[in-house]
């Protein structure tokens, strides 16, 4: 599968990493194994690092269907780490449905800033 999935309850957060060819219908399935998971809360952070996939076949009715679903609560911090113009594109789009229903989300260019970000610090 190209989305892993990792909680770290100690951290309250959920770290997804994508690894070669990404699609929609991948991240329904992705946020549907987050939600499945016994150590999962929706209050935890995410980190989704894309920064690592080599394509990425996501419509923006896939994005809106994603951001819809989220098994994550309005609170909840997110951090989208993305390496190339249409990886930032469908990463705002994303955030921009997230901060519209009152959540939090962010696209950075590092992981160093996701985490910084995630962990409260401004930036």
């Amino acid at each position: 599968m190209p989305v892993d999935i990792e909680i770290d309850v100690g951290l309250k957060r959920v770290v997804n990493r994508v690894s070669g060819a990404l699609m929609g219908a991948e991240l329904l399935n992705v946020q549907q194994r987050i939600r499945q998971h016994p150590d999962f809360l929706p209050d935890f952070t995410q980190l989704f690092d894309l920064s690592r996939a080599t394509e990425v076949h996501v419509t923006a009715e896939d994005v809106r269907s994603i951001a819809a679903a989220t098994p994550f609560c309005p609170t909840a911090r997110r951090a989208l780490v993305v390496s190339g113009p249409l990886q930032f594109g469908l990463a705002r789009m994303f955030s921009s449905y997230i901060e519209a229903n009152g959540g939090a989300a962010r696209v950075c260019t590092t992981l160093d800033d996701a985490l910084a970000w995630l962990n409260g610090r401004p930036g």
